[in-house]
């Protein structure tokens, strides 16, 4: 059950969303007042019963500030449920310290190199209490996507910034939205979701649910880049807090290679989807890289997937683009070629393998203008965001270095959120 978080005696005014006004955003859509909560199947991660079984609160979302109730107490924190997190989250939100359990959910994992026990305690302390105050004063700006993903990246990690940042016309992204127009309607779940940047797509189509096990990054997604989606913060290689069944399909894009017990992973994904999954991006052991992953190879994830469902189809990403850039769907109906050089491929299991014909309107469009491309003139010039981008996301042949016409056709025009 959901126990409102108590007022405190000389708290600040709360808004009529149940949210501090400091971090009510302007322009963010409300969620739906009545209709189905895409999160009504929450189970409790310790012992299973249901946190929503009531049948008002399974037509409402959730207030954004609460504690669940089962064996035990769990936070939700600006709306999304966290599994994962620090126990005084619980002891903040019953005291009405909204303000305080979001600044300890968003902080990020702050270390000392300092050897001595106890002068690394302060220091850690310190440098928690700075943070803190540099991440209100952001909060209290009214700010982007970008102002609040700055708290998280100095100078030496721009390259990480940038990947989380440019996001909108990659090759991985075009490849996973090719994937996601082929989902039947029905709940959709999105594990390892990140800032949510596919989770925006698969919400304008159904009822999506992004998982991760980092709260900020979901605080961005929900915030941000897809506020009508629904959010969970747990360990996505861990029972999912999910009934059976509870989504139609499920994806997960440049995220599964991470994760160190795939085998069970895989299997709870198949629990709680009835339908088609899809692993888009994935390493193999194949192709040499440096980032850490547990990748398996092309035959392990055959391996994995086999059985699953009728279908199983693993192709190389590039087909996927190759196709996208026709204005094609994926062809799921076989394997690819030479899988062994794809430095990327995607795994999908279904029902109902076809190969997918021309889309009515490409999936990445929109009205906003792609963050590569600076109004120049009558058109639009490309800008990398460092000499070194380019290399580091290869594959962007189909950006043009100057754009004056058709910007939809030339990605220009894609689907921005606001406030980014």
């Amino acid at each position: 059950m959901i126990v409102p978080a108590k007022a405190v005696p000389g708290s600040r005014l709360r808004s009529r969303s149940g949210v501090d006004p400091i971090f009510r955003l302007d322009g963010i859509p409300e969620a739906p007042a009545v209709g189905l909560n895409p999160l009504s199947a929450l189970l409790c991660p310790d012992c299973g019963k249901a946190l929503c079984a009531d049948q008002s609160l399974r037509e409402q979302p959730f207030p954004d500030f609460t504690v669940l109730q089962c064996c035990r107490a769990w936070p939700v924190v600006a709306g999304i449920p966290v599994f994962n997190g620090d126990p005084r989250l619980v002891d903040l939100i019953s005291a009405g310290r909204h303000r305080q359990a979001l600044l300890m959910a968003i902080r990020p994992s702050i270390v000392s190199e300092i050897r001595s026990y106890r002068l690394s305690r302060l220091v850690i302390a310190f440098r928690k209490s700075l943070w803190e105050k540099r991440a209100a004063r952001v909060l209290d700006a009214s700010p982007r996507y970008s102002d609040v993903l700055g708290l998280y990246f100095d100078r030496s990690r721009t390259w990480v910034r940038d990947y989380s940042y440019f996001k909108f016309t990659t090759p991985k992204h075009l490849a996973a939205l090719s994937i996601a127009s082929t989902f039947p309607d029905g709940p959709v779940l999105d594990l390892g979701c990140g800032a949510g940047h596919i989770t925006r797509y698969l919400a304008t189509r159904n009822p999506a649910v992004g998982l991760d096990s980092i709260f900020w990054l979901l605080y961005l997604a929900k915030t941000f880049v897809a506020p009508t989606a629904s959010f969970v913060c747990c360990d996505a290689d861990k029972p999912l807090p999910f009934a059976s069944a509870s989504f139609g399909s499920a994806m997960s894009n440049n995220a599964f290679h991470f994760l160190h017990d795939q085998q069970s992973a895989w299997n709870e994904i198949l629990r709680v989807c009835s339908g088609p999954v899809a692993l888009v991006s994935l390493r193999h052991q194949g192709i040499q890289n440096n980032v850490d992953n547990q990748a398996l190879t092309i035959d392990g994830y055959r391996a994995l997937a086999a059985g699953s469902r009728s279908s199983c189809c693993i192709t190389g990403d590039q087909a996927i683009v190759d196709r996208y850039l026709q204005r094609l769907g994926p062809d799921l109906t076989r394997d690819g070629d030479a899988l062994e050089t794809e430095p990327l491929v995607t795994l999908i299991v279904t029902d109902d393998a076809e190969s997918h014909g021309r889309f009515d309107r490409w999936p990445h469009i929109g009205s906003g203008i792609n963050p590569l491309y600076r109004p120049e003139g009558s058109g639009y010039r490309l800008t990398w965001p460092s000499a070194e981008y380019p290399s580091d996301n290869p594959g962007f042949t189909y950006l043009k270095e100057y754009v004056d016409a058709n910007p939809e056709d030339n990605f220009v025009l894609v689907d921005l959120p606001d406030r980014y």
